[in-house]
C-alpha cells in the first residue's frame, strides 16, 4: 500500500479507518515471526486523537545500532517513565524482535515435538491393527493360496501378489488424502507456511504411509507364502 497509494512517500500521511484518523509513522521491511512462516509486511500507525476514558495500548518498534539492543532495553523503562506519567501509563513488556523470533520458534518446535510423539503412538497402533486386519483377510484366502501353490505358484509369487494388491488399495486411499491436504490452507499461527513446507510434509507423510502399509503387508504375506498346499487345502 505504501508503494501503490503513497508512491513510496507514506511517512507522515494520514489515513482514516472505521471513522478514526491515523498517522503513518513507520514502514518496515518484511519479516518473519518464525522460520517456517512466510514473511509479512507491516506498517505502524499512530492515532491522531485518543479517548482518555478508554483503555488504549501501543506497540512501539525501535531501531537500534548493531549489537546495541541490550543497551537500549536497559534504559528504555527509565526513559519512558521520565516522559510519560506512570499513573496513566505502564509498560507491559520489553523485548527484541530476535528474542520474539526465537520464542516463536521454540513454541513451534515444542508443539511439533508433541505432535510427533502423538503421531508415533498412532502409527504404532495403526501398524499393529493393519497387520491384524491383513492377516485375517489372508486367512480367508487360504484355500485360494493353496490352489495357486498347487498350480505352480511360488512362495515369492504369492508374497508379491498379496503385497501388490494391498499397495494398490493404499495408493488409492493416499490419492484421496493428498487431494484433501493440497486443498487445505497452509495456515499456522497468524501466518502462512513458507513455500515448500507443506509440499515436503505431504511427500514425507506419503512415504511414511507407504512404508507403513508395506511393512504391515510384508509380515502376513511372508507367513502366507510359506503355507504348504496340502495344509491350505485340507479343508476342501
Amino acid at each position: 500500500m505504501e508503494k501503490t497509494d503513497f508512491h513510496g512517500d507514506a511517512i507522515g500521511k494520514r489515513v482514516q479507518y472505521e471513522k478514526k484518523t491515523y498517522e503513518i509513522i513507520g514502514i518496515t521491511d518484511r519479516f518473519k515471526r518464525s522460520d517456517i512462516e512466510t514473511p509479512d509486511s507491516f506498517g505502524f500507525l499512530l492515532k491522531e486523537k485518543t479517548d482518555a476514558k478508554t483503555y488504549w495500548g501501543a506497540d512501539i518498534l525501535i531501531r537500534t545500532a548493531d549489537n546495541r539492543t541490550g543497551d537500549m532495553l536497559a534504559v528504555a523503562e527509565r526513559q519512558v517513565y521520565s516522559t510519560l506519567n506512570p499513573e496513566n501509563w505502564t509498560i507491559d513488556s520489553l523485548n527484541s524482535l530476535e528474542n520474539m523470533h526465537s520464542q516463536q520458534n521454540a513454541e513451534n518446535y515444542q508443539r511439533d515435538y508433541l505432535a510427533v510423539i502423538i503421531a508415533l503412538f498412532i502409527m504404532i497402533n495403526v501398524f499393529l491393527g493393519t497387520i491384524g486386519i491383513l492377516w485375517y483377510n489372508t486367512n480367508l484366502r487360504i484355500n485360494e493360496i493353496g490352489i495357486k501353490r498347487a498350480l505352480g505358484s511360488t512362495g515369492k509369487g504369492i508374497k508379491r501378489l498379496l503385497i501388490s494388491e494391498n499397495m494398490i488399495l493404499a495408493a488409492a486411499g493416499l490419492v484421496i488424502v493428498i487431494i484433501i491436504m493440497v486443498q487445505t490452507p497452509s495456515q499456522i499461527g497468524y501466518g502462512k507456511l513458507e513455500p515448500g513446507v507443506q509440499s515436503i510434509s505431504i511427500w514425507v507423510s506419503t512415504g511414511v504411509m507407504i512404508l507403513l502399509v508395506l511393512l504391515s503387508t510384508w509380515i502376513p504375506a511372508t507367513i502366507a507364502s510359506k503355507i504348504h498346499p496340502a495344509v491350505a487345502l485340507k479343508t476342501e
